[in-house]
């Protein structure tokens, strides 16, 4: 069939230049495919409405045949052109909802109204705690005037506290209103939260219209409650690392107690004095209990640390400071630890049946009598 080849090419001539001109393959190949198989279908209905000889009937057979391979090339173009555009689309998503503001701290700026959307940012928790850290944009520059020579006054900062200037923008915003009017119902009221205000000859009117508005009421009393909020958090944290600390303390002087009375029970069994003739520093013989503190200290650390603590403290303050090695703090211990072995004996005697005591008695060469008594 000269006439159907002759039309198959031209045909195929078109797509190809129609190709050359398009943007991507895949925007011309779908409606220029859809509509060659169309020609494809109304020529196949005409020829079998022909009365034709039998050779031209099976041409048309195999050409049928070779129209759905046509097809399926279109189809594995599709899948190989088409799913890439989906793939840029949720790309474009995953780069909208990541808020890149970690840069602000490095501008000259950082709580510039402005770099909402200058920098697309969403407003967030860790956005507003960032700006709450900043508080309002107030900057006290030269700041640049209109047309009509006016320009932004800073003691306009003096009775609104809420008031902020955008040096990027030139313009005037509310910082509760940007941060915490963030409903739908609020999104048509961007003069004070995305815009700005920029017309000086009416600001001061502006000004106490917003202040007396009741979205601005609203904004305000949710800042404060965010700095309140805030504030708690930060004492309770400073809180429990006062708490902390002081435990640590109390960790430190138990085993440094422990230490001690360990000193104690050695030197109270094996009936050795305590104290020498001199305790000071510079003795060289301190005692028995000072000079075991000295011994432990080259072999435990604790005790060490302490000593240092103590001798730091001495010397910045230029006065005796609380060491838990003085006389008195042996004596407390002497006393402490007779009090722990009365209190042992006692309970034997109670879960015992039968006890015996024992007394004796002497006279000294004053004639005084001395009584012992003995469980």
């Amino acid at each position: 069939m000269p006439r159907k080849e002759r039309r198959k090419k031209e045909q195929e001539r078109c797509r190809q230049d129609a190709a050359k001109g398009s943007r991507t393959l895949y925007d011309w190949m779908k409606p220029r495919v859809a509509a060659s198989i169309s020609e494809q279908v109304e020529e196949d209905s005409e020829d079998r409405e022909e009365t034709q000889e039998s050779e031209e009937s099976e041409t048309e057979d195999m050409e049928a045949d070779d129209e759905p391979n046509e097809e399926d090339s279109v189809d594995d173009l599709e899948e190989q052109v088409a799913p890439q555009e989906p793939q840029i689309e949720a790309r474009a998503e995953v780069t909208d909802v990541e808020e890149p503001f970690s840069m602000l701290p490095e501008l000259q700026y950082p709580n510039d109204p402005a770099h909402v959307v200058t920098y697309k940012i969403r407003i967030s928790e860790s956005f507003i705690k960032l700006c709450n850290n900043y508080g309002p944009c107030q900057p006290v520059i030269s700041y640049p005037k209109n047309l009509e020579g006016r320009s932004f006054q800073k003691k306009w900062y003096e009775k609104n506290s809420w008031l902020e200037y955008s040096p990027q923008k030139d313009a005037m915003f509310c910082f509760s209103c940007r941060l915490f009017l963030t409903e739908e119902r609020y999104s048509g009221r961007v003069a004070w939260k995305s815009e700005g205000i920029s017309r000086w000859r009416t600001a001061l009117e502006k000004i106490k219209e917003h202040a007396g508005s009741e979205s601005h009421m609203i904004g305000m009393v949710r800042w404060k409650g965010f700095q309140s909020q805030a504030l708690d958090i930060a004492l309770e944290t400073a809180n429990r690392e006062v708490q902390a600390a002081r435990d640590k303390e109390k960790q430190r002087n138990r085993e440094i107690l422990d230490r001690l009375i360990s000193i104690t029970l050695y030197l109270a069994r094996q009936g050795l004095p305590f104290r020498g003739d001199g305790e000071i520093s510079t003795s060289e013989n301190r005692g028995n209990f000072l000079e075991l503190v000295e011994m432990f200290s080259k072999y435990d650390s604790v005790v060490q640390l302490h000593l240092d603590v103590i001798k730091e403290k001495q010397d910045i303050l230029k006065r005796p400071q609380v060491s838990l090695l003085s006389n008195r703090t042996q004596n407390d211990l002497i006393k402490a630890l007779a009090i722990s072995v009365r209190r042992v004996i006692l309970e034997e005697i109670h879960q015992s049946k039968v006890f015996s005591i024992l007394m004796d008695e002497t006279t000294d060469v004053f004639h005084i009598q001395n009584r012992s008594l003995l469980l």
